[in-house]
């Protein structure tokens, strides 16, 4: 198991100002909680990690951050920059997925709880998932994480944030490329994740090509929002007048509704799809080589209640 590496207080600070954009410093250091304690639990922790920060040193450290170009100040509210946006929400999600134990829970699931040498995260976006991997014994000590992902940004956001942290890790590459032709030879890897990626994909296409690069007995494991979860958006969007919000999860919604029929729905840029057992269960079924393990909806604390799949690469 690797050590735990807490983020400096500047990660922190973007991170909590990330989820409370626009904020006030005093905003940023509050402990309160918010109305939705669901959406808001990380903001807790991160509260938490600042109690000890006083006014004045807070300003100090985002002062810094502002001098590297992640931090923007209207003269009343602090703000972020894109590479800031892109840095705070990558050590959200590491610290998501160490405090919901994501990894140890689906580790918990397979047959034999088995510590992967090679892993592919497709989508994996800055990468950051390698760490909270290793921590949960998910990736074994001396395994190889490779995260692929469309935005460079996002690549460069999880390098930045490993140095910053004093995490580095010479076994976590990250490769920008596309779902759909993934750059690994076949049977390159025992394990093939996919978290939030699938549902802006054509299913049928991505799944056959994680199972490409799998070899035979390795597991592909995706974790997608359900369709409960775009309605509840969407219903908040239009109760909460935010027209953009609604639109977008209703459309999420109707998609959902027509891949649940069995259809392999591609989204139309910046859009996607609610995800159903049934849904999900037939573009699998339209995999050849494939064995469903498991095929549930998790609750865990910080990251919500995914729709997570779990099957088995039965022939090379």
């Amino acid at each position: 198991m690797t050590r735990q590496v807490r983020p400096p207080p500047e990660i922190t600070l973007l991170t909590r100002l990330h989820d409370l954009e626009p904020a006030s410093t005093d905003r940023l250091l509050s402990r309160t909680k918010l109305r939705d304690p669901n959406l808001n639990a990380l903001h807790a922790v991160m509260a938490a990690r600042l109690a000890g920060t006083s006014v004045a040193e807070a300003n100090e450290l985002l002062e810094r951050c502002r001098a590297q170009g992640l931090a923007t100040h209207d003269g009343h509210d602090w703000g972020l920059t894109d590479r800031g946006r892109a840095l705070g929400y990558e050590a959200g999600e590491l610290d998501a997925q160490r405090l919901s134990r994501l990894w140890g829970v689906i580790a918990d699931i397979l047959p034999g709880r088995p510590s992967f040498a090679r892993v592919l995260d497709v989508g994996g976006a800055g990468g950051t998932a390698g760490a909270a991997m290793r921590e949960a014994g998910f990736l074994a000590r001396s395994g190889t994480y490779v995260a692929v992902d469309i935005s460079h940004r996002a690549l460069t956001s999880g390098i930045e944030l490993s140095r910053l942290s004093g995490d580095e890790d010479p076994a976590t590459l990250r490769v920008q490329g596309t779902a759909y032709r993934l750059p690994l030879a076949r049977g390159a890897v025992d394990c093939c994740v996919s978290r939030s990626t699938l549902y802006y994909l054509q299913k049928r296409t991505v799944l056959s090509e994680m199972t490409r690069v799998l070899s035979r007995g390795g597991y592909l494991i995706v974790a997608v929002p359900t369709m409960g979860y775009m309605t509840r958006r969407a219903w908040r969007g239009w109760s909460g007048g935010r027209l953009r919000e609604a639109i977008k999860y209703t459309a999420a919604t109707i998609l959902g509704s027509i891949a649940w029929l069995g259809v392999d729905v591609r989204p139309p840029r910046a859009l996607f799809t609610g995800e159903s057992r049934r849904g999900l269960r037939a573009q699998l079924a339209r995999v050849p080589g494939l064995r469903l393990v498991f095929l549930k909806q998790l609750s865990l604390p910080f990251i919500g209640s995914p729709l997570l799949l779990v099957a088995e690469k039965l022939i090379e």
